[in-house]
């Protein structure tokens, strides 16, 4: 037992669900030509909710397209790719834990495609109320053309701006 919505391959099947004041306030699409299956609101601010175990909320999407998700995420394959800037904020403790239960390390890596000597690759920042206290960079050694030499650079701030206290290059 079943609802089928059919429609030639080149149009769109439509499900709509709206009220008297508007007709169209969200759709379900799927069109057989492109294979793309939509699943939205229609109407300008709204929201779309994904619930679970007992319709408790697990994941919001706003009408800015942001996306809240309640819980942890597990990305299991590839890996967990973001294309410019990643942010992670918590108004109470917002420590990050990279862990790996097998017997292998943990490895962070930084990789950037500078053509300059000596220039920033990468790095650790601290701030303390948006006030860059100190860090921990890495920087591209002197050898522009095979680029596998490094230096290790650690500043603090010194309350007028950050200094650097000790760069450790590729002689040690």
């Amino acid at each position: 037992c079943g609802i089928s919505i059919l429609a030639p391959d080149a149009s769109s099947s439509l499900l709509y669900f709206g009220s008297p004041a508007d007709s169209v306030g969200a759709q379900v699409a799927w069109k057989q030509s492109t294979a793309t299956m939509n699943i939205g609101t229609h109407m300008a601010g709204g929201t779309m909710v994904l619930r679970t175990a007992a319709n408790t909320t697990a994941v919001t999407i706003d009408a800015n397209q942001d996306v809240f998700i309640e819980k942890q995420v597990a990305i299991g394959g590839s890996g967990f790719w973001v294309s410019d800037w990643l942010s992670i904020l918590a108004t109470s403790g917002a420590d990050m834990s990279l862990e790996n239960s097998g017997d292998s390390p943990v490895v962070i890596r930084v990789d950037a495609d500078r053509s300059s000597a000596n220039s920033l690759l990468g790095g650790l920042l601290g701030y303390w109320n948006n006030a860059n206290v100190g860090a921990f960079k890495i920087a591209s050694g002197s050898d522009t053309g095979n680029k596998d030499d490094g230096e290790l650079w650690l500043q603090t701030s010194d309350g007028g701006g950050v200094v650097t206290h000790c760069i450790l290059d590729n002689s040690g």
